[in-house]
């Protein structure tokens, strides 16, 4: 799922919401994708619209599930 390319082709950060913080939609998709690892340090134990992100970074309890 991953996205990882080298620096020259990752898009710019997107811009937070300002009451959704480092929980913007944008925001945690591009972490995500372009920044993996600190994806997992970030959210880890935290919940997001992706889901919950369990210690070792993957995604638990996905919406839909």
């Amino acid at each position: 799922m991953s996205k990882r390319t080298d620096s020259k082709t990752i898009p710019p950060q997107p811009e937070l919401d300002p009451m959704l913080g480092d929980k913007t939609h944008a925001y945690v998709e591009w972490l995500r994708d372009y920044h993996p690892e600190q994806f997992k340090t970030q959210y880890a134990g935290r919940t997001t619209h992706l889901g919950y992100v369990t210690e070792d970074g993957s995604l638990a309890n996905q919406p839909g599930e």
